[in-house]
Formats: structure tokens, C-alpha cells, sequence
């Protein structure tokens, strides 16, 4: 199961999309969370396919999660690749 945490104007696109492609027993959508602590409890990795140094990015590590992300901008200055 993949959770998408976060609210916007795509969000409506994206849950068509996934809708559209009988995703709905893979893919939840979880709004905006407050409790970091409790994403992390529910989830194993982060998966960020963009943006610099994704506040998001940090919380994972910091939780001790896996983080799969683009080398882009900032976020190999927080990422060791193995």
C-alpha cells in the first residue's frame, strides 16, 4: 500500500488517475497529518521523486525510514548512496 500525505490542486487529478486505473486497494490518500511521529509508525520509506531538500526528506531520516529520491538539489547533501 502506498499512502499519499498532503493536500493541493493535484489531488483531484491524482485521485482520478488512480480511480481510473482500479488502483484504489494500492494507492490511499491521507490528507494533511500533523503528527510526523505517526506517519513514520505507519510507513516504511519515503518515496520523492523531486523537489530540493523536501522538509519530508529529513523527518524520514531522522525516523530512521528508507528514502528513495532524485538526485536533485539538496537532497544529495543529506543522502549517502550504497
Amino acid at each position: 500500500m502506498v499512502s499519499v500525505y498532503g493536500e493541493g490542486p493535484q489531488e483531484r487529478i491524482l485521485r482520478r488517475v488512480v480511480e481510473s486505473n482500479a488502483l484504489q486497494d494500492k494507492i490511499r490518500f491521507c490528507g494533511n497529518v500533523s503528527d510526523v511521529s505517526k506517519i513514520w509508525r505507519d510507513n516504511h520509506a519515503l518515496i520523492m521523486p523531486s523537489e530540493g531538500l523536501p522538509l519530508a526528506l529529513v523527518e524520514a531520516l531522522m525516523c530512521g525510514r528508507t528514502a528513495i529520491v532524485t538526485d536533485m538539489a539538496g537532497n544529495a547533501e543529506v543522502i549517502e548512496h550504497r
